[in-house]
């Protein structure tokens, strides 16, 4: 896995993508012969033109992992991380009325376009056509997990990932928590280190990419404050499962197993 974390390539409309493939390439140098090489980027999943950009440079037998949460949980934590960064100002309740209204927000808080589907939340949580695109290009190769699943059993289902990805089962990662939930002391500051600037590309040659992505990390880390999100309260839970529940029960008919009554609030409670 490359040091820098969402790469986003294969993700077009993404404003923090990388500038070319030799740039892609570039983040796998440390690879050499690893067994298994690879990279994770949520906005492949929700990105149309994605799959067919990873088919044809990656080929057929690329392995795709997909790990799906809770629809109504994801929506929520999509938009207390997009709040985060200072690009949305809307309560969860408006941003969530507005897009059921057909109002789509596609610039951030400072008013300059950035990757519009972070404040889509319910056409990111809307996951059925988004899967169904790699089970179409990738039927042999895509694994659709989910969360609720992995999170009881997790050295059971780590080890079963490994084994799928044929490399030592027996390896543990790092799992110390990454992306608390919380705010940025400074929203510019934020925007600065994760954004495209043309000061970063002038230092690009004098700092090597391992120093950099650690640089940011660390700025990154104590600029923020941990801040988790209140509980979703049951009125809002229920608004929003309505409005996705049809495509978990088409999900579902996907994947050959019953998410509707995983995921649904009455069996889910106000987490």
């Amino acid at each position: 896995m490359p040091e820098r974390k969402e790469l986003v390539f294969f993700a077009g409309g993404s404003s923090v993508g990388l500038s070319g493939w030799a740039e892609y390439l570039s983040q796998f140098h440390h690879a050499e012969n690893r067994r298994a090489v690879g990279e994770a980027s949520v906005a492949y999943l929700f990105d149309r033109e994605a799959p067919r950009l990873i088919l044809e440079r990656l080929g057929a037998d690329t392995k795709i992992l997909i790990v799906l949460r809770n629809p109504v949980d994801m929506a929520y934590s999509l938009w207390g991380h997009i709040r985060r960064q200072q690009n949305e100002q809307r309560s969860f309740e408006e941003a969530i009325r507005q897009e059921i209204d057909g109002v789509i927000c596609d610039k951030d808080t400072m008013g300059s376009v950035s990757w519009a589907p972070d404040r889509w939340y319910l056409a990111r949580a809307r996951y059925a056509e988004q899967v169904g695109r790699y089970i179409e290009l990738f039927p042999a190769t895509t694994k659709v997990l989910i969360f609720e699943d992995i999170i009881p059993i997790f050295e059971t289902a780590i080890s079963e990932i490994y084994e799928w990805l044929g490399v030592d089962p027996c390896f543990r990662p790092d799992i110390r928590r990454r992306n608390v939930a919380g705010r940025y002391r400074s929203g510019p500051l934020f925007r600065a280190l994760n954004r495209r600037l043309m000061i970063k590309e002038l230092l690009k040659p004098v700092l090597p990419v391992g120093l950099r992505q650690k640089i940011k990390s660390k700025v990154n880390e104590l600029n923020r404050l941990e801040e988790p999100l209140p509980p979703l309260d049951r009125h809002m839970r229920s608004r929003v499962w309505d409005a996705v529940a049809d495509d978990v029960s088409e999900l579902s008919d996907k994947l050959g197993r019953d998410l509707v009554g995983l995921w649904r609030p009455e069996m889910t409670g106000s987490r």
